[in-house]
């Protein structure tokens, strides 16, 4: 029985750690406010404004566009 509800946790975590990145928060801070709220049960949308649609982030005060590298 304890193996089930450690395996239940890991996939908490592992789906936390999923949307964390997805969202663009690397931090164990992030995941466990993650967990601490249940935001591991629900679904990100793909066309948050957060996202571009494919889950990453589209503007952040450290993504520079292509024009800086040119």
């Amino acid at each position: 029985m304890w193996e089930l509800l450690g395996s239940a946790r890991a996939m908490e975590q592992a789906v936390a750690c999923k949307r964390a990145l997805d969202i663009g928060a690397h931090s164990y801070k992030s995941v466990e406010s993650i967990l601490k709220n249940n935001l591991d049960q629900t679904v990100l949308s793909e066309t948050s404004p957060l996202t571009n649609g494919k889950g990453t982030p589209t503007s952040h005060e450290y993504i520079r566009g292509k024009h800086y590298f040119k």
